[in-house]
C-alpha cells in the first residue's frame, strides 16, 4: 500500500468496530461525535452513509471508505478496479497456532519486538527498524501498542498474504 492507504487503513480499521471488513451503520454512528446525532439526527446521518455506502449493500467496505477520503482530501486519480474482497472466514486452529509462534512470551499480545523477532533476515537487511515499525503500527488498529489476535488475524488473516516493501506493506 502507498503511505496514503496506510493511513486510510488505520482510520477504516477504527470505524470497523467489529473488525468485520466493514463498517455498518450502527458501526457509523458509533464512531460519530455524540453531538453530530443531535444536531443532524439519525435520518440526516443515514443519507450520509448512504452517500459513501456506493454499491448500496447496507455497509462500508474498505474501497468505499477510501473512494469517501480520497474525495473529501480532494485527491483526484484515476482508482484502479476493487480488488474482490477475500473471502469471510472464521480463524482456524493453524492461525491460532501461527499466533502462538509470534507470541513468543505467551502473553496473548504481540510486542514490536516479537513482531521484528518474526521478520526473515532479508526484510530486516533491506528495512530499518524505523520502516518495519511502521508497519506494526499501521496493523495496531486499537493504538495500544501491541497486536491482539483480530488484529494479527487481520494482518495474515483469511486468505491474505501480507508483503511488505520499499513503500510500505500490502496485502496480496
Amino acid at each position: 500500500m502507498f503511505p496514503q492507504s496506510m493511513d486510510d487503513y488505520r482510520a477504516f480499521a477504527k470505524w470497523d468496530i467489529d473488525q468485520s471488513q466493514s463498517v455498518d451503520f450502527e458501526e457509523f454512528l458509533a464512531i460519530q461525535p455524540k453531538e453530530y446525532m443531535y444536531k443532524y439526527g439519525r435520518e440526516e446521518m443515514k443519507k450520509w452513509f448512504d452517500a459513501i455506502d456506493l454499491n448500496g449493500n447496507g455497509e462500508i467496505d474498505f474501497n468505499e471508505f477510501r473512494t469517501m477520503r480520497k474525495r473529501d482530501l480532494g485527491i483526484v486519480d484515476e482508482p484502479a478496479p476493487a480488488p474482490a474482497p477475500p473471502p469471510k472466514r472464521a480463524p482456524t486452529a493453524d492461525d491460532y497456532r501461527e499466533f502462538a509462534k509470534w507470541d513468543t512470551d505467551q502473553s496473548q499480545a504481540i510486542e514490536f519486538e516479537e513482531f521484528l523477532g518474526m521478520q526473515s533476515q532479508e526484510i530486516c537487511w533491506q528495512y530499518s527498524k524505523e520502516h518495519i515499525r511502521s508497519w506494526f503500527d499501521a496493523a495496531d488498529a486499537d493504538g495500544d501498542g501491541v497486536l491482539n489476535f483480530n488484529e494479527f488475524f487481520a494482518l495474515i488473516g483469511p486468505n491474505q498474504r501480507y508483503v511488505c516493501g520499499p513503500t510500505g506493506c500490502e496485502f496480496k
